[in-house]
């Protein structure tokens, strides 16, 4: 019987009356009302231990160091409310869950301020996380990173930094005021935002959001100040410090108007005040460029979480094996100062080989940290004119930075009419100044649909055929 099964199997026609004739088997009824699909077998759950938060499954400290490795696991079938949040038909965390999360690893490390976090890449649900906690530095900050394994590599998914509640903020633009506090509401004068047909516009856009999201349910402007009440399906699920998909959905009133489809990357200053409020008002304020603060309050006009900066950028769709590219992103961080002495600006020239032979005489003649300084020589957005002098200069250094990585030499590419900041990030390699200063990350190419050719005559295929 075990050969007639493969055979069977391998889809070869087998005479199941002549396999078993003498053999006393017969056919039998099947029962007249449908399986039910009833397993009696426990589900097991991946997480060794309760640690306090739904998405944490194992928390471990590296011996030495003081390294906190917390590992979460993300499951829609164990947090029923991650699929609904879908980007390009794609399920993705949402990025308040990426804040909760820094908060919650904070929290158990006594740093409880997410001082900032940028969000590099999306990344797809089910996964399995590492947030990786660093010792603290000297300013008394620790760095926090998040990766997800893909095979035999990482994928960095966000970095940033978590402070003490003794700390500034160290990033983002300084508030102008102390948030306030709504007396009345809603604010006097404010005009009441249209909320009919919202999720199916966003839906359109490509940003899906299931019922667990939809917890919008009233929104006001005035004078450019965006006023929201949001409040929690009750079967979401509790155990977050301000859940995901409420804090998420005091964003979207800021979308009514927007044609772009606009998600959250990079915080600044995020404080947690009050755990578990399951309805809450929102503020969103603009502050600096491009970017919104945020104050959420319980009903009585108590704070709950705070976001000194937050900015938004468009929606990408990205798929699994997608081709990477080079995106410019702004960088925020811890800043340095590097000598006069060490900072070159190159000389204009149309000639690619004199700009980078004066490249390579000062790298040859020079020691320690150097800083090139270059003009239009990188493209950060798509359109942008490239100077090919300029591109020589950065392709020699980049190959400099390659072959001495214990040298530091940094590359800065200045727009048409900047100058040189007196401060740049630290530990970035390259950096571009336009509006913002800008570093290259590797990020998925947005994923094209495109309809099947028309094909009209004779098609010659060649190679990628087997023969």
């Amino acid at each position: 019987l075990n050969s007639v099964g493969h055979i069977w199997r391998w889809g070869l026609k087998v005479d199941w009356p002549a396999v078993f004739k003498n053999t006393g088997a017969h056919q039998t009824d099947l029962p007249t009302y449908p399986f039910q699909h009833r397993p009696y077998w426990l589900s097991l759950s991946p997480r060794a231990a309760d640690l306090g938060h739904p998405l944490l499954a194992a928390l471990a400290e590296v011996p030495l160091t003081g390294t906190l490795v917390l590992t979460v696991h993300l499951d829609a079938g164990e947090q029923p409310w991650l699929a609904d949040h879908r980007v390009f038909d794609q399920t993705v965390l949402p990025g308040t869950a990426l804040v909760d999360l820094c908060i919650a690893a904070g929290d158990r490390a006594g740093y409880p301020v997410l001082d900032e976090l940028v969000i590099q890449t999306q990344i797809p649900v089910p996964a399995t996380l590492e947030l990786v906690l660093d010792p603290p530095e000297a300013d008394g900050r620790r760095a926090v990173t998040v990766h997800t394994r893909d095979g035999d590599g990482w994928t960095l998914h966000a970095t940033g930094t978590l402070a003490p509640a003794t700390l500034t903020p160290a990033t983002g633009p300084a508030p102008t005021a102390d948030p306030v506090l709504i007396d009345t509401w809603p604010p006097a004068g404010a005009r009441s935002l249209p909320l009919d047909g919202l999720y199916p516009d966003l839906a359109e856009r490509g940003l899906g959001y299931g019922p667990a999201f939809q917890g919008l349910t009233a929104a006001w402007r005035r004078a450019g100040t965006t006023y929201a009440e949001v409040e929690l399906p009750g079967l979401v699920g509790d155990g977050f410090g301000l859940h995901p998909a409420l804090l998420d959905a005091c964003l979207h009133a800021a979308a009514t108007g927007v044609e772009e489809a606009l998600v959250p990357f990079a915080w600044s200053g995020v404080t947690l005040h009050t755990l578990g409020a399951t309805r809450v008002r929102a503020v969103l304020d603009p502050v600096g460029k491009d970017a919104t603060r945020l104050t959420v309050t319980d009903t009585t006009g108590a704070l709950v979480l705070t976001v000194d900066s937050l900015r938004v950028r468009p929606a990408r769709a990205t798929r699994p094996g997608a081709l990477y590219a080079v995106d410019w992103q702004p960088v925020t961080g811890d800043t340095t100062t590097s000598p006069t002495d060490s900072v070159h600006e190159a000389p204009p020239t149309s000639s690619p080989l004199e700009a980078a032979c004066w490249a390579l005489d000062l790298i040859r003649e020079t020691e320690g940290s150097l800083v090139l300084v270059t003009r239009g020589a990188v493209a950060t957005v798509p359109g942008e004119p490239a100077e090919p002098a300029m591109a020589a200069v950065w392709g020699l250094a980049r190959s400099a930075q390659a072959e001495e990585p214990s040298r530091r030499i940094t590359l800065v590419d200045l727009a048409p009419g900047t100058e040189l900041p007196p401060a740049l990030p630290a530990g970035e390699p390259q950096l571009a100044v336009r509006d913002d200063v800008l570093a290259p990350r590797l990020v998925r190419l947005p994923a094209v649909t495109s309809e099947p050719p028309v094909v009209n005559g004779t098609v010659l295929l060649t190679g990628g055929t087997g023969g």
